[in-house]
This record gives C-alpha cells, sequence and structure tokens, in this order.
C-alpha cells in the first residue's frame, strides 16, 4: 500500500479558529470500494509558547497490512508560528516496512531560501546515507502548507481558478502541486461522489498514487475549517479510494 498515508496529509485543519487552541487531534480511515478499509492513521497538533509540531502516523490494516510487510508511516513537521503562519524548521518523513527502513530529514534554511535532506536508509541492518541540497526551495512542507493555505492564495482562491503552490513533500521532482475551486458543473459532481457539501477543493499533489496518474485528490471542508472527507480521483476496479476522519479532539488554549 505504498503512498498510502499520502491522502492522510490532506485531512489537516484547515485554517481552524485561528490559533486559539492548544493541540488538536484525529484519528481517520481509509477505504477502498467493496474491499472495505485498507488503513488507519492518527493526526495531531501542538502548539506551546510560539512554536509548533504535527505529526501523522499511519499504518495499512487488514489484508494491505499483510500485503505492505506491516508498512508503517510517520510524517512530522516542527517549528515556529511567525506572522500567524506556520514556518518549519524540519520535517520527517519516516517508513518502515518488513526489515526495511527509511527516513528523510529536510532542513530548512530560510535565510538562504536553501532545503538540504538528509536520506538514511536500512536493509537488513545495512545502513545507507546521503545528503543534499534539493535543486529547489519552499518555505512550506506538505502539512503546514494547508494550515497556511488561506493566507497564501487569499481572494485569489476563486471557482474555476487554479493555483500553483509549492511545498516540500507534495512530488520528489520539484515540489509543485495545484489547488483548484471548482465550477458548477464540477461541484455538481463532487457532491455526489463525496456525499458533501460545505467548502469543496481539488488538490492535484502531481505524483502517481495507485490508478490515478496527477494524484488528484476531492475534498470536503467543514465550516469549522476541518477536511473531514477526500477521495482519491481516478482509482480504478474495485471504486473510489475514500478517507474519513473520526474521534476528533481539541483542546482549547487557556
Amino acid at each position: 500500500m505504498k503512498h498510502l498515508l499520502v491522502i492522510v496529509l490532506i485531512f489537516l485543519p484547515f485554517q481552524l479558529f485561528g490559533f486559539d487552541f492548544k493541540s488538536i487531534s484525529a484519528d481517520y480511515e481509509v477505504s477502498y470500494g467493496v474491499i472495505g478499509e485498507v488503513g488507519k492513521a492518527h493526526a495531531s497538533l501542538n502548539i506551546d509558547n510560539g512554536t509548533y509540531k504535527i505529526r501523522v502516523k499511519g499504518e495499512g490494516t487488514g489484508l494491505a497490512k499483510y500485503l505492505s510487510l506491516g508498512r508503517q508511516e510517520v510524517y512530522e513537521s516542527t517549528g515556529v508560528i511567525k506572522d500567524g503562519k506556520f514556518l518549519p524548521n524540519l520535517f520527517v518523513k519516516h517508513r518502515t516496512w518488513g526489515s526495511k527502513e527509511e527516513r528523510k530529514r529536510y532542513f530548512f534554511h530560510h535565510d538562504k531560501k536553501e532545503v538540504s535532506v538528509i536520506k538514511t536508509d536500512i536493509n537488513g541492518g545495512k545502513v545507507k546515507e546521503s545528503r543534499e541540497v534539493l535543486p529547489y526551495y519552499a518555505d512550506n512542507d506538505i502539512l503546514t502548507l494547508f494550515f497556511n493555505l488561506r493566507q497564501l492564495v487569499g481572494k485569489d482562491l476563486v471557482a474555476n481558478k487554479k493555483i500553483q503552490l509549492t511545498a516540500i513533500g507534495a512530488n520528489g521532482k520539484d515540489g509543485h502541486l495545484s489547488v483548484e475551486v471548482p465550477n458548477k458543473k464540477m461541484k455538481d459532481m463532487m457532491k455526489k461522489i463525496l456525499k458533501k457539501d460545505d467548502n469543496l477543493l481539488i488538490v492535484i499533489l502531481n505524483q502517481k498514487l495507485f490508478a490515478s496518474k496527477k494524484g488528484e485528490f476531492l475534498i470536503n471542508i467543514t465550516e469549522k475549517g476541518l477536511c473531514d472527507r477526500v477521495v482519491l480521483k481516478d482509482v480504478l476496479m474495485y471504486g473510489d479510494l475514500v478517507g474519513k476522519m473520526k474521534n476528533l479532539k481539541i483542546v482549547k488554549a487557556r
């Protein structure tokens, strides 16, 4: 179930109530057509004295867990809150399956407009490590981007207009992704698929996920600013890949 957790990244709070909370967490389930549940995840955000930590952990369930050799994925972003935005210092992608392990640590050098990465691969106890500076710079990772989205696009986020953005973790080539508000025809189609009608968005990660060539997601954002349902478009054979939020918990700031 490669890239199972990418679908969960879209679920994080979308400009939730400003910053009048101390922590927020939720569980998620991912189901695939007639097969049913194929994965689960837990996501959390903690804020403390102007710093933040976002963490998403997930794994396959049932047959998907068996086929993926017990694959688990963890995504973490840590940094500061500056001018009302999340500014990452470190973004980590950690994957384990069978006897293999892969960890990528992205370090943000905002003063130099650079992002460097240390990649560590472990296979049967053998460790291989490499370091490089990415050929592009972004001041967001895939986790902070969706918290900062409203400030980034502002009034530009209007129907039928596609906004191009860049985030570490969006895709391995250049970090490009796009966000679009659907036009009326597309919105009507999304209502039927999502079975929701709050604030609808289309997010394209520009990477192949399952049978979706572009990694195109249809998402619903509630009036409280939470992404509570998402569908990965163009998944064939057994139906849609659907993610749902449950067990939401918010701790208000004192």
